[in-house]
């Protein structure tokens, strides 16, 4: 067999093509078990919060709110800003679930409960000591409570997808007939 100048080195990339392309498959695999295992972690998370935001006292405290306490007191250095960037960018996030606000907020006198009101843990600051919107005490500056605020506007549910079209359709003067015009004329390429 004869090779032509350049065949060889054209079969060589080919063959870290495909170790490129077998490299990327297995990152990918990786990827969607590492998605599944946190999806499963983070309904672990989303659990284990309904419980501990489900036993906070008149003080507005629970063991969560104590266990961040004592490590904020006792961490240092790199191990405080993790656990820091944990709490605002994890632990927030997962208190902020639909699930964990419904089955915490939610009762039998008030099943809609969540629409009106949202629930975090916030480190008391001076703000909130002696403030009309919080029952906080000087006594409590620098501990984390749990906060039951009422929802602004801007947080309420969205609206649906009817009122959003209805408000398109105002604010374009524009008719049933047209957007079915549009939809057809659409629907079409």
């Amino acid at each position: 067999m004869t090779y032509y100048k350049g065949e060889s080195e054209m079969k060589k990339e080919d063959k870290e093509n495909q170790n490129e392309i077998a490299e990327q498959k297995l990152i990918a695999q990786a990827t969607v078990n590492a998605l599944v295992e946190n999806q499963k972690q983070g309904d672990s998370i989303a659990e284990d919060l309904i419980i501990l935001l489900g036993a906070t006292d008149n003080n507005f405290e629970n063991p969560l709110t104590r266990e961040l306490e004592h490590q904020y007191d006792t961490l240092t250095g790199d191990k405080l800003k993790v656990l820091k960037a944990s709490v605002k960018y994890e632990l927030q996030t997962r208190i902020k679930m639909p699930i964990v606000q419904r089955e915490c907020l939610n009762t039998v006198k008030e099943p809609e409960r969540h629409k009106k009101f949202k629930l975090t843990i916030k480190k008391v600051k001076s703000g909130m000591v002696e403030s009309p919107d919080f029952p906080f005490t000087a006594k409590d500056l620098g501990k984390f409570k749990v906060i039951l605020t009422p929802k602004t506007e801007t947080e309420e549910a969205e609206d649906t997808y009817e009122e959003e079209q209805l408000a398109l359709m105002d604010k374009w003067s524009k008719t049933v007939a047209d957007v079915r015009i549009f939809c057809d004329n659409f629907a079409g390429e």
